[in-house]
C-alpha cells in the first residue's frame, strides 16, 4: 500500500515510541489542552524537536500547535485565553505569524462517545461540530504542508531573560470562566 501521509500519535512526554517518531517524521503537530502545565509541555516538546533536528532529522519541523478540549463562549476559561495568547506571542514563524492553527477542537461529549465505541468522531457523528472541526484542521494541515513550513524553531524565551514558559505558568494557573461571548509523516504529540 502507498500512503500520502502516516500520522503517528504519540504521548506528550518523550517515550520509547515518541523518539522513533521524531526520527522519521517530517512534521510535528503539538496539541495543548487548557491545563497549568501546558506551557512547560510545549517548551519541552520544542526542545525535543530541536534535539531531533540536531541529532540528524533535518526534515523535522513544527507544522503547528493545535488547541484541544477547549470550551467556547461562556465556558472558556482565563487559562484557555492565556494559553492561546502565550503561544501566539511566543511561537512565531519567520514571517511573524503564529504556529497556532486557526482551528481549535472544542470540548464535546460526542468525542467521548466516539472513543467509547472505538470509532473516530467522523465515523461516529459525521455531521457533528467536532467532525467539522477535524475536517477544517485537515484542510489547514494540507495547506500548511503545500505552502511549506519553517524548519527553524525559535526558542520560547527572549534572549537574556528567564525562560518565558516559567514566567507564564503562574499566570496561566487562574482557571476562572471567562464571561465574554458565547507521503509525509506527521507526529502528533498529543
Amino acid at each position: 500500500m502507498k500512503y500520502d501521509f502516516l500520522i503517528l500519535d504519540t504521548p506528550p512526554q518523550i517515550t520509547k515510541t515518541s523518539l522513533p517518531a521524531f526520527k522519521v517524521a517530517d512534521y510535528v503537530i503539538l496539541s495543548a489542552t487548557p491545563e497549568g502545565l501546558a506551557v512547560d509541555g510545549l517548551a519541552d516538546a520544542i526542545t525535543d524537536i530541536n534535539n531531533a533536528q540536531r541529532a540528524g532529522n533535518r526534515r523535522l519541523q513544527l507544522l503547528g500547535v493545535l488547541f484541544c478540549s477547549f470550551a467556547k463562549g461562556r465556558g472558556q476559561t482565563r487559562l484557555s485565553r492565556k494559553l492561546i495568547e502565550y503561544v501566539e506571542s511566543n511561537l512565531k514563524r519567520t514571517d511573524g505569524s503564529s504556529f497556532k492553527f486557526d482551528t481549535d477542537i472544542h470540548r464535546s461529549v460526542t468525542i467521548q462517545e466516539a472513543q467509547q465505541v472505538g470509532q473516530s468522531v467522523i465515523e461516529y457523528a459525521p455531521e457533528s461540530v467536532p467532525s467539522e472541526q477535524y475536517r477544517d484542521l485537515a484542510k489547514e494541515v494540507l495547506a500548511r504542508i503545500a505552502a511549506g513550513s519553517d524548519r527553524t524553531l525559535y526558542p520560547m524565551k527572549p534572549s537574556g531573560e528567564e525562560p518565558a514558559h516559567h514566567l507564564s505558568v503562574n499566570a496561566l494557573a487562574d482557571d476562572e470562566p471567562h464571561a465574554e461571548g458565547t507521503g509525509e509523516e506527521v507526529a502528533s504529540n498529543a
